[in-house]
């Protein structure tokens, strides 16, 4: 997948502490997967992205990762999409900052990002999109305005072939 955003060799991927890829000048790139879709994003600015399929199970996981006022907003949805949306949002920010999963994810809130689809996370700005598309939500969040998101998604056998062709 990323030999398939940026067009590099896998020599010129670079990956940081956190074990975030990237390459020393550009294209800027982040990759996500869930059970068999992988999905990419690639862009001029630092970007971050992350895919979930709505039927995983996430019990327990919200006072670990949302703060209470983000769990009164998902605990009042209907369905688990706001669950998911907030979720995505979460992983691309991190992904996005190249920050460690580890790291206290209630210390910001992606209520503004899930409201007007921006906001300030350690006085750095973020942008985000977040698309369903079927079982899957899908967020991208960038230090850029993101342009219309217009997601391809690959399977696994889609990326084995395009490795046999390389």
């Amino acid at each position: 997948m990323i030999r398939y955003l940026t067009g590099l060799p896998e020599t010129d991927i670079r990956y940081n502490e956190n074990g975030k890829p990237y390459t020393e000048n550009g294209p800027h790139f982040n990759i996500s997967h869930s059970r068999d879709l992988v999905a990419g994003v690639s862009s001029e600015a630092p970007v971050g992205i992350d895919l979930e399929h709505t039927g995983r199970k996430h019990e327990g996981v919200e006072k670990r990762v949302f703060s209470p006022e983000e769990r009164c907003l998902i605990n009042s949805g209907e369905d688990d999409r706001l669950f998911f949306t907030a979720w995505t949002l979460k992983e691309a920010c991190v992904k996005l900052f190249g920050k460690s999963l580890a790291e206290e994810l209630t210390s910001f809130s992606v209520l503004p990002l899930i409201q007007s689809g921006k906001t300030e996370i350690s006085g750095r700005t973020a942008f985000s999109k977040t698309v369903v598309i079927g079982d899957y939500v899908l967020s991208v969040c960038s230090e850029k305005e993101l342009s219309d998101l217009i997601p391809v998604f690959l399977t696994s056998e889609d990326i084995a072939k395009e490795e046999n062709d390389v």
